[in-house]
């Protein structure tokens, strides 16, 4: 076989090499500021020690009191993109939970779903947002095993005190697409410290769902959250 196109030069590889990395960052729907390197570096080092990090300019920040959480504020840069996949979520079909724990609606495992904007947020967690995890946490996480799902919480709707210790489960998120919230609203997410037996305690801090965040904490004994009760309609 003989090739019948020219030879690249140097400048030919590297001006090719620049256009696949601008296709590459351009298919990528998570906000650049939060692929910066130097951010990424400093979160990371801040969570490896155990220490507080705000960066202002990206509305990036990671808090260790009562335990370690994340907030990633613009999460997504594509608004149009927000608001088609919140149409195709609301499309979805929804079964009630309840027990004596929580109250709420969930979609079926979103692995499987067709839905284009849905396959699209399938691949920014399972492939970006999993590779920038496992950078930032210098956790192992296993795309095999991330859970995906969609939760409507209406009107009374809640999820009370819990650790979120299941079998292999090392970190929990939740992406909210919610309208302008205030604490009012309810449906805050509330972490708690502990007791001297390592028993959750009184809430220390309320994180008001805010639309196109993303927080993460590390699943541990001591990570004890709810979610209070909805004064109106959400989506998580």
């Amino acid at each position: 076989m003989k090739s019948t196109g020219r030879k690249f030069s140097n400048n030919d590889k590297k001006e090719t090499q620049a256009k696949k990395l601008k296709v590459s960052n351009d298919d990528c729907l998570i906000n650049q500021y939060i692929l910066n390197d130097n951010i990424r570096a400093d979160l990371s080092r801040a969570f490896r020690n155990n220490k507080d990090f705000i960066h202002d300019g990206s509305g990036v920040s990671l808090h260790t009191y009562p335990f370690k959480h994340c907030i990633i504020r613009n999460f997504v840069k594509d608004e149009e993109y927000l608001k088609h996949l919140k149409e195709e979520l609301l499309e979805l079909q929804f079964k009630e939970k309840s027990n004596d724990l929580y109250k709420f609606y969930q979609s079926n495992d979103l692995k499987t779903s067709r839905k284009e904007t849905i396959s699209k947020l399938r691949k920014l967690l399972y492939k970006d947002c999993l590779d920038w995890m496992k950078t930032v946490t210098n956790i192992i996480l296993d795309e095999n095993a991330i859970d995906m799902s969609c939760a409507k919480y209406t009107n009374t709707d809640v999820l009370l005190c819990h650790d979120d210790e299941l079998e292999g489960r090392r970190i929990a998120y939740i992406f909210y697409l919610v309208p302008p919230w205030t604490k009012k609203d309810g449906g805050s997410l509330d972490l708690f410290d502990i007791n001297e037996f390592g028993e959750p305690d009184m809430i220390v801090k309320s994180l008001v769902p805010e639309w196109n965040s993303l927080v993460f904490f590390e699943v541990t004994p001591v990570s004890f959250h709810q979610v209070t009760f909805s004064q109106k309609n959400r989506v998580v």
